[in-house]
């Protein structure tokens, strides 16, 4: 399993195991999706129930100091569903548990409905005039 430390950004962590740490990325994204893996890369396509799509793609690369570093990449489709496969990696690093995807977790706001649009008939701010 790979390392989670605070300092490091929320789409990349050190790694100290570069296989292992692959093997781990391919068995979370299977739990997802269809997974290829290319070389030091995992890539999968996620299908959210909500009707939202991810092509996520899990990277290894050696830094200068001789460390690797696991990097996350969105390379197209939903961002609010690219986090959320964040979160689950490092739930999944911790504890085991493979993700779950739940209808309704991440309704897009286009289809909520016009109710939860913003109004459009509040007139604008009206300032004092400066002194």
């Amino acid at each position: 399993m790979a390392r989670v430390t605070d300092h490091v950004p929320c789409t990349a962590l050190y790694v100290e195991n570069v296989e292992q740490s692959l093997k781990d990325a391919m068995a979370f994204l299977e739990a997802l999706g269809e997974v290829r893996r290319d070389g030091f890369s995992v890539t999968c396509l996620v299908d959210h129930p909500d009707q939202l799509v991810c092509l996520f793609k899990a990277e290894v690369s050696k830094l200068v100091d001789g460390n690797h570093i696991m990097e996350f990449t969105r390379l197209r489709g939903d961002l609010l569903l690219f986090a959320l496969l964040l979160r689950e990696h490092r739930v999944y690093l911790a504890t085991g548990m493979l993700p779950i995807l739940f209808r309704g977790e991440l309704m897009p706001r286009c289809r909520l409905g016009p109710s939860t649009e913003p109004r459009r008939d509040i007139p604008p701010l009206a300032l004092p005039p400066a002194e």
